[in-house]
C-alpha cells in the first residue's frame, strides 16, 4: 500500500522529494526537484481522504488544469498536476523566502510604503485571479509567498488556490472544511454567506491591515469572538498624521466595508487606490514626517502585539526583547534585517496606534489628530469655514495688490459645475453598518465625517452666500495635495481660479472687478487694459492663503468642529438619493448644519450657515481631477508692465 504521504528522498513519477515546507487541511507541500528539467518545485501531495473522493477529483483535475493557464507576475505559477505513484498532486513555482505571514512575525509590521508595495501586488495577482473567473476564498498572511530581488526589493505571489472555486461556483464548503480562515474572513461568510469577488476584496483589505500593524484587524480567544468583530465593530483605522495616512485609512474602510456593496467593485479598482496611496510617499514632506511618526508610534506599532503565525506550525523566531522596531541596516553592519523590509527613514510610516492608546481612539482617528489640528490653528465660526466668503475676500485682496503693485479681461466660466453623489442606500436599504453610525451621538458623527472628509483625494464643491447683501458663490474642485480648479462668481462675474504646486492663477472678468471693487481701490479700465484676457500670478503670500479653501485637510483644520459640545443630532432624510442625518453645530448666528451620509464613507453632501445664509453642496467624491498650469504665453508677464 502507498503510504499517506512521501518521506524525503521518494520518487513521484519525475519529481523526487526533497523536505517538506508545511502542511495543511488539505494536504502536506515539499520542496521537490523536476529531474528531467533539473528545476526546484513546490510539490503539494493531496491528503488521501480528499483523494479518495471522486467529486473532489473530478473539480481538482479541472481546477487544476484552468489555474495552470492563470498567468501572472503576482500569482504563483501552476506547472503541472496529475496522479503519480498513488499520489494525487499539484506541482508550482517554488518561492523561495518563505510567506508574508513569516516575514512579519520575523520582522514586525512592516513600513508603510513597504505595506503598499506589497499589498498593491498581491491586489495584482488577484485582479488577474478574478479576470480569470477565480475566487481565492483564503487569502491571508500564510498563502502570500515572498522573494527578495535585490536589497530593496520585495515580490509578493498570491498562492494557495487550493480551495480556489471558480466564480459562478455555487458551493461555500469544500469536502465540508469552511472556505476562509476566520481573521481575514468577511462577515457575511460568518453568517453563512457566500463566497465572491467582495470577499476576496475584504479579506486583502485585512491583509494591507496585517502587513501595516502586524496583528489581525479583529483579535478574539474564540472563533466567536473573532467573527464578532468582523461583523459589529468599525474599521480600524491608523493614527491620521498625514494626508497619506488618511487615503490609506479610507482604501481600508472601502476594502473593509460590512456590506459587500460598499467595497471596491474590483480588486484593480483596489490596486488603483494603493498606487494613488504609493505617489504619496515619493512626496517630500512624506520622508521629512518619518522620525515624528516612528516617535508617536513608540518605535512600531508591532511591538506589544502578536504577530501572524507563518501556515506551517510554530511562529518563526521575534525580535529581540527590548527592541523597538525592525531595525536599520545602515546603523550596523550586524543587522540581518532586510532593507527592504526596514523602517529606513525614506520609507517608514505608521504602522499602528501608539502604545496605550484605546481601541476607540484607534477606529476613529480622533485622538491625536484632532489635538494636531486644535494645536496647529485655531479654530474658525462654523462645521467649516465659510468658504465662499472667505475665498472672495482673498480674490478681491489678491486683485487690488496686483493692480497697485502695476501701478495702475475677459473671463469665462470655466467651472466645474454639478454636484455628484457617490452610491450607497437610500430609502429601507440602510446596512447594520450604517444604523451603528446613525445610532452614534452627534460629536461621533461630526468626527467621522471630518475623517472621512480628510481621507479624499479630491472633491467638488459649490455654493452661495449673501456677503454684505450681495451674492457670492464658489464653484471649485479640491484636493489633499491643495491643487484647485474652478470659478468664484460676485454678482454677475465671474473669476477663474487654479492651483497648482503651491501656485494660484487668477483670471478675474470685468463683472467680477466691478461688483467686488466696493470701495473704488481698483481702476477697473486701466486693469483691463493692462491685463486684457490673460492669467495673474498671485504671490507666494497670496497663493498660501488658498491653502485654506483649496486643500481638503486644510480647510477641515480650521472648521471649528473640535467645539462639538453644541452639535446637535437631526432628523434623517435623503439628498439626491442619499440618506443622511442633520447634525446642527454652534448657536444663533453662528450656527452652521451639515448633512452627513449613513452609509461609509461618511461623507458631508451639503452644508448650511445661518451667519450669511450659505448654502453648500459636496460632491464627484475622488472622481479622476487634474490641474494644469496655464500656458506661459497667458499669463501677464509683470516685467513688460510699466
Amino acid at each position: 500500500m502507498t503510504p499517506q504521504f512521501p518521506s524525503a528522498g521518494a520518487d513521484i513519477g519525475r519529481f523526487r522529494v526533497v523536505s517538506q515546507l508545511g502542511a495543511g487541511g488539505m494536504g502536506v507541500v515539499y520542496e521537490a526537484l523536476e529531474v528531467n528539467l533539473d528545476r526546484k518545485v513546490a510539490l503539494k501531495i493531496i491528503s488521501p481522504q480528499l483523494a479518495g473522493d471522486p467529486d473532489f477529483r473530478d473539480r481538482f483535475t479541472s481546477e487544476a488544469r484552468a489555474l495552470a493557464s492563470l498567468d501572472s507576475p503576482n500569482v504563483v505559477q501552476v506547472y503541472a498536476h496529475g496522479e503519480e505513484d498513488g499520489y494525487l498532486y499539484i506541482a508550482t513555482q517554488l518561492v523561495p523566502d518563505g510567506d508574508l505571514g513569516q516575514m512579519l512575525t520575523k520582522w514586525g509590521a512592516a513600513p508603510l510604503g513597504k505595506a503598499l508595495e506589497l499589498i498593491e501586488q498581491v491586489a495584482s495577482g488577484l485582479h488577474d485571479a478574478h479576470s480569470a473567473g477565480f475566487v481565492h476564498r483564503d487569502i491571508k498572511p500564510g498563502n502570500v509567498l515572498v522573494r527578495r530581488r535585490g536589497v530593496d526589493t520585495v515580490q509578493a505571489y498570491l498562492g494557495d488556490f487550493g480551495i480556489a472555486r471558480r466564480v459562478d461556483a455555487a458551493v461555500t464548503r469544500v469536502g465540508g472544511v469552511a472556505a476562509g480562515t476566520p481573521s481575514y474572513m468577511a462577515p457575511e461568510l460568518h453568517a453563512g454567506g457566500q463566497a465572491g469577488i467582495a470577499t476576496d476584496i475584504y479579506s486583502l483589505g485585512c491583509l494591507l491591515w496585517v502587513t501595516l500593524t502586524g496583528k489581525p484587524p479583529f483579535g478574539g480567544n474564540t472563533e466567536y469572538e473573532i467573527a464578532g468583530g468582523h461583523i459589529n465593530k468599525p474599521v480600524p483605522q491608523l493614527p491620521v498624521t498625514s494626508p497619506l495616512t488618511e487615503a490609506v485609512n479610507r482604501v481600508l474602510r472601502v476594502s473593509m466595508a460590512k456590506e459587500p456593496g460598499h467595497r471596491y467593485r474590483s480588486a484593480q479598482a483596489l490596486r488603483e487606490d494603493l498606487r494613488d496611496c504609493l505617489q504619496m510617499t515619493h512626496d517630500p514632506a512624506y520622508h521629512q514626517l518619518t522620525s515624528a511618526l516612528i516617535a508617536a508610534a513608540g518605535g512600531s506599532a508591532a511591538a506589544g502585539h502578536s504577530a501572524p503565525s507563518g501556515p506551517s506550525g510554530p511562529s518563526a523566531p521575534s525580535r529581540p526583547p527590548g527592541a523597538s522596531g525592525p531595525s536599520n541596516p545602515s546603523a550596523g553592519s550586524g543587522s540581518s534585517v532586510p532593507r527592504s523590509f526596514a523602517a529606513t527613514a525614506a520609507g517608514s510610516g505608521p504602522s499602528g496606534p501608539p502604545p496605550g492608546s484605546s481601541s476607540a481612539q484607534y477606529a476613529s482617528g480622533s485622538g491625536a489628530q484632532s489635538g494636531r489640528r486644535a494645536a496647529d490653528k485655531p479654530s474658525r465660526r462654523g462645521l467649516w469655514v465659510v468658504l465662499a466668503a472667505a475665498a472672495v475676500a482673498i480674490v478681491i485682496g489678491g486683485v487690488a495688490a496686483l493692480v497697485a503693485g502695476m501701478g495702475g479681461g475677459d473671463g469665462g466660466n470655466g467651472g466645474n459645475a454639478g454636484n455628484g453623489g457617490n452610491g450607497g442606500n437610500s430609502g429601507g436599504g440602510r446596512s447594520a453598518e450604517g444604523q451603528a453610525f446613525l445610532d452614534s451621538d452627534a460629536p461621533t458623527i461630526l468626527q467621522a465625517a471630518k475623517d472621512d472628509m480628510a481621507a479624499l483625494q479630491s472633491t467638488h464643491l459649490s455654493g452661495k452666500v449673501d456677503q454684505d447683501g450681495q451674492e457670492t458663490a464658489a464653484d471649485l474642485t479640491i484636493t489633499a495635495s491643495g491643487d484647485c480648479d474652478g470659478e468664484m462668481r460676485v454678482g454677475e462675474g465671474t473669476a477663474k481660479i487654479r492651483r497648482l504646486d503651491g501656485t494660484t492663477w487668477l483670471k478675474p472678468d470685468r463683472g467680477f472687478l466691478e461688483a467686488s471693487n466696493t470701495d473704488g481701490s481698483i481702476d477697473v479700465d486701466t486693469f483691463i487694459k493692462l491685463v486684457g484676457d490673460r492669467w495673474l500670478q498671485a504671490d507666494s503670500s497670496q497663493s498660501a492663503d488658498f491653502e485654506d479653501i483649496c486643500n481638503i485637510t486644510s480647510l477641515l483644520e480650521g472648521s471649528g468642529t473640535d467645539n462639538s459640545d453644541t452639535a446637535v443630532k437631526g432628523d434623517v432624510s435623503e439628498i439626491d438619493g442619499e440618506e443622511v442625518v442633520k447634525i446642527t453645530n454652534g448657536t444663533g448666528s453662528d450656527e452652521v448644519t451639515a448633512y452627513v451620509r449613513v452609509e461609509a464613507p461618511h461623507y458631508v453632501v451639503k452644508l448650511e450657515s445661518t451667519s450669511d445664509q450659505g448654502d453648500f453642496t459636496f460632491g464627484k467624491f475622488d472622481e479622476p481631477f487634474e490641474v494644469t498650469a496655464p500656458p506661459e504665453d497667458e499669463v501677464l508677464d509683470f516685467n513688460s508692465v510699466g
